[in-house]
């Protein structure tokens, strides 16, 4: 193995590429992360503040579960009871016409689908880990993703602080392998722990747990 400091007992360090590299990976992933999410946002919040608008105008359309985030329960009943209100002081005591409740319905679940699938765009949405149903990449590039640079920042401290100490006790193979099997196995313990995930998993923190139980196993 290359040696990079000799220490005063006479003992070779070596070069920490695992953990170097993973904190470098980290910070790209956070960059193009910086890039598409303002753009992505901006989309996702149009689209979502369309359908509420729509809801807003027509409330006697169903109201799918998932809207809840955007447009609380309460409201929805407010606005549909307003609707009903207005409707009798015009003298309109009969059902709306199926035909025309069909359309608006069509309608707005058209623009609930768009609203949903541009969050799905979204770049935490793309990449994070939701649960045991996601894609194999999922369970493994979580890691190298987090929504804030104050996140980045401390996986960044704790993985170098830690993940030096142990990839040079260990050797980089075999510290390798340590990251590539916890990487997993900490998003499954959280998929466990957290079936209704409301939010994607990102970021090291599963991996720095595993590595400060490493490092403080007697």
């Amino acid at each position: 193995m290359i040696s990079l400091v000799t220490q005063a007992d006479g003992t070779a360090r070596r070069i920490p590429f695992v953990s170097v590299g993973l904190v470098l990976l980290m910070g790209l992933a956070f960059a193009s992360i910086q890039t598409r999410t303002q753009q992505a946002r901006a989309d996702a919040a149009q689209a979502m503040a369309e359908a509420v608008s729509y809801f807003e105008e027509n409330p006697f359309v169903a109201l799918p579960d998932r809207m809840e985030p955007a447009l609380a329960a309460e409201r929805a009943r407010e606005l549909r009871a307003a609707f009903d209100a207005e409707r009798r002081g015009l003298g309109l005591h009969l059902e709306l016409p199926a035909s025309i409740v069909r359309r608006a319905q069509e309608r707005f679940d058209a623009l609930v689908q768009t609203a949903f699938a541009r969050q799905a765009r979204l770049p935490a949405n793309e990449h994070g880990f939701r649960g045991r149903d996601d894609s194999p990449g999922r369970w493994v590039e979580h890691v190298l993703y987090h929504p804030t640079l104050a996140g980045l920042a401390v996986s960044a401290a704790f993985v170098l602080l830690l993940g030096i100490a142990l990839e040079d006790a260990w050797g980089s193979v075999v510290f390798a392998i340590f990251c590539a099997a916890m990487v997993p196995l900490g998003a499954l313990a959280f998929a466990t722990l957290h079936v209704d995930m409301p939010a994607p998993w990102l970021g090291a923190s599963g991996l720095v747990a595993a590595m400060l139980g490493a490092s403080t196993r007697r």
